[in-house]
């Protein structure tokens, strides 16, 4: 079985190099300390990374986006990706591929997730966004 390695992060924009590579910009710790509740987050990406040390140039995944808070998870969206060798990898063993999903006026309320599950074959990622305790600005 090919071995698969992937994660993913949640940050304000992913922009890309002229040599193919991404450049992720703000991104975001697991736990973020907004300066009151409810707090808003207009625009975050999720930026999944993946690579492969196979011959395969292509892989299929599950990604489940959902909120999770005291009454229980919420679906966000789900929908199916594809991963596939660029032309940067062309030739090479090991590949590289990066998956961006923009996500839109989220709110949350202390202690709310953002729970993103990538699922590939028989593997399996989670990554948390969670609003911690609010942080009060010096004056």
């Amino acid at each position: 079985m090919p071995e698969i390695e992937a994660y993913s992060l949640f940050c304000e924009d992913v922009r890309w190099e002229a040599n193919g590579a991404p450049m992720f910009l703000g991104m975001m710790s697991p736990v973020f300390h907004p300066t009151e509740y409810p707090a808003n987050l207009s625009k975050i990406v999720l930026a999944t990374l993946f690579r492969s040390d196979c011959s395969k140039d292509k892989f299929l995944a599950e990604l489940i986006l959902e909120k999770i808070s005291a009454s229980g998870a919420e679906t966000l969206d789900s929908f199916d990706a594809e991963f596939e060798r660029n032309e940067f990898d062309e030739g090479q063993f090991q590949w590289v591929a990066v998956s961006t999903l923009p996500i839109e006026n989220i709110e949350f309320e202390q202690g709310n997730s953002l729970k993103a599950t990538l699922k590939i074959e028989s593997n399996t990622w989670e990554t948390y966004l969670t609003a911690g305790t609010t942080i009060q600005p010096d004056k």
